[in-house]
């Protein structure tokens, strides 16, 4: 790889355009490791080329931060288990059950106190 082939995107659309077509033309093998995923258009798009690139025989590495997708084994764990892709979860959150349960007691507290959030 060179600098020419180097590509500086200003917008999220070619960026992830182009890593799409990455994957789909990868071979061999796919590692892609993200900070933020979240459930949605683009990550159902990223899932299904992980798991497109898998079924055409490419070895497929998938991590993702466990603060910045916190909620990536709740929307994907089960669909990637079942399609025998392997992925990894790097710190999961331990206290995202305290947020939980944190938000969940202040909506009592709030009701308890007579204010309703938004």
């Amino acid at each position: 790889m060179t600098w020419t082939d180097e590509a500086f995107y200003s917008s999220g659309d070619p960026y992830f355009d182009d890593m799409l077509a990455g994957i789909a033309a990868a071979h061999r093998s796919v590692r892609f490791e993200t900070y933020i995923f979240e459930k949605g258009v683009l990550g159902d798009r990223m899932i299904r080329a992980l798991t497109d690139a898998m079924h055409r025989g490419c070895e497929v590495t998938l991590m993702v931060d466990g603060i910045g997708a916190p909620d990536f084994r709740a929307d994907y764990g089960d669909q990637l288990t079942a399609q025998a892709l392997p992925f990894n979860i790097y710190h999961p959150a331990p206290w995202a059950r305290f947020h939980r349960a944190r938000a969940g007691f202040q909506h009592v507290a709030e009701k308890f106190a007579g204010v309703e959030s938004p």
